[in-house]
């Protein structure tokens, strides 16, 4: 049976039917942040890590390239990535001050450091004493050579005669591929497809560039890491830093030291003045003589990000850091980046 409803519940519905139409309007009206009350825009933090194990003295990529030292194509960036690119333009990075200001890290075709990094390194003359490297120690003047491809000795050489046994320096070269060399099968396993190119006058300190800063996996990554970190947007983040096997707390500020022995503070904080002078004297003496414990460092920062208890010295700390007394506090929902 059909029976109306009441004129008090009819009143009442559309009562209710009002508030929601206006609970709408003032939710269309009135947007509900996403970030808490206690800062508008948290800084965002970042890690750094860098790798510094052994195989980082290599100067070849992927690993195994070593057996080929010697032949035509362990010059060529075709087969060995970490060869001399004619393509590519080699930017010799610099290492910031505290002050802010840049200071450029130098190399020269006839005094070429064998580490940029280190002004006190070995150099060497590119127009003379070029020899391919397989391998090099940051710190040290010590590193291990290739052979001069036997078939190309008296090119290599020229104008003199090649030496007894075709060892020592030579005037900078390189190799390009070209598949439509004469015996050439397109493989690039071929040293047939591969031709000699004595450095140019034109190019001659994009060559110098790569041979301070690029030659190794060490060399490259760290002066891509100087490149990268240069950033003036990152002045507004929260950075630490720590490799593999050495500098591996964040919170203490007294164990990051690289092959110079030289320790610095490497506790997270806004990436401008000391932290940043701090970072780049690291960066710029970071070893690579240590074993491979990856997935362990990243555990250990995945805690190191999962940890509300390390105060002033932790991601979550309020900035500026470092704070004392109870001036500590946290943001429960701090941004973090994590880099390598």
């Amino acid at each position: 049976m059909y029976r109306p409803m009441p004129t008090q519940a009819l009143a009442a519905a559309a009562r209710v039917a009002a508030l929601m139409l206006l609970a709408g309007n003032a939710c269309a009206q009135y947007a509900v942040s996403q970030l808490p009350a206690l800062t508008a825009t948290p800084p965002t933090n970042l890690v750094m890590m860098i790798d510094d194990s052994g195989s980082m003295q290599s100067a070849f990529v992927p690993d195994g390239l070593d057996q080929y030292a010697g032949t035509r194509r362990f010059t060529s960036s075709t087969f060995n990535a970490l060869s001399y690119n004619p393509s590519i333009t080699y930017t010799a990075p610099a290492l910031i001050t505290s002050s802010g200001t840049a200071t450029p890290l130098t190399s020269s075709f006839n005094a070429a450091p064998i580490d940029g990094f280190d002004t006190s390194a070995t150099t060497v003359d590119l127009s003379a004493g070029y020899q391919p490297t397989t391998s090099a120690t940051p710190g040290s003047s010590n590193q291990n050579f290739a052979a001069h491809p036997n078939q190309d000795l008296n090119l290599i050489f020229a104008p003199a005669a090649p030496p007894a046994g075709g060892g020592g320096g030579a005037p900078a070269y390189y190799y390009v591929y070209k598949s439509t060399l004469a015996g050439c099968t397109s493989m690039i396993t071929d040293d047939n497809c591969y031709q000699y190119v004595r450095v140019g006058a034109s190019e001659q300190q994009n060559f110098a560039n790569w041979y301070s800063f690029y030659r190794t996996r060490h060399l490259m990554i760290a002066s891509a890491a100087a490149l990268a970190m240069a950033d003036p947007g990152l002045t507004q983040a929260r950075v630490t830093w720590r490799a593999l096997s050495t500098c591996t707390s964040m919170t203490n500020g007294s164990d990051c030291a690289g092959w110079d022995s030289a320790v610095v503070d490497n506790r997270i904080r806004t990436f401008t003045g000391t932290q940043r002078s701090n970072f780049y004297q690291w960066l710029s003496r970071v070893p690579a003589n240590q074993s491979t414990p990856t997935r362990s460092t990243w555990r250990a920062i995945g805690d190191y990000f999962s940890s509300t208890s390390l105060g002033a010295n932790g991601p979550y700390g309020i900035n500026p850091n470092p704070l004392t007394g109870t001036e500590f506090q946290h943001h429960a929902d701090r941004r973090t980046v994590e880099r390598r």
